[in-house]
């Protein structure tokens, strides 16, 4: 099982902890199509005193401007504080989000600073 976490869109996003198996089937699935990979570096303000600094990957639907899919304001809030994304730019469509990966592919867990940024 791996945890994950799906933002969908508008202004009443909701967030899903998924906590099952990621695989590529799954992140298309949860974003509409083909996925593109936006790394996010923790800022030390959202780490725990313990926790080492994982990255996380945002899973965007990599047409979704030219689709005209809708904003994400959740993601785009997190994108911006993590400035992953210019203060102009819109994340648009649902969202997963999920650990880093290892050598293999295979995906780990959403990072716990992920669920501090989500309900901070």
């Amino acid at each position: 099982m791996s945890r994950a976490f799906l933002i969908g869109t508008g202004r009443e996003s909701r967030i899903e902890d998924l906590d099952r198996l990621i695989d590529l089937e799954l992140v298309q699935e949860s974003v509409g199509g083909v996925v593109k990979a936006v790394t996010l570096q923790p800022m030390f303000g959202l780490l725990g005193p313990d926790e080492p600094p994982r990255v996380a990957i945002m899973w965007v639907n990599r047409d979704g401007h030219r689709r005209n899919l809708p904003p994400n304001f959740v993601a785009t809030s997190i994108a911006r504080m993590l400035w992953t994304v210019y203060p102009d730019e819109m994340v648009v469509g649902a969202v997963l989000i999920t650990g880093g990966a290892t050598d293999e592919g295979v995906l780990l867990d959403a990072p716990d600073w992920v669920s501090s940024a989500l309900t901070g």
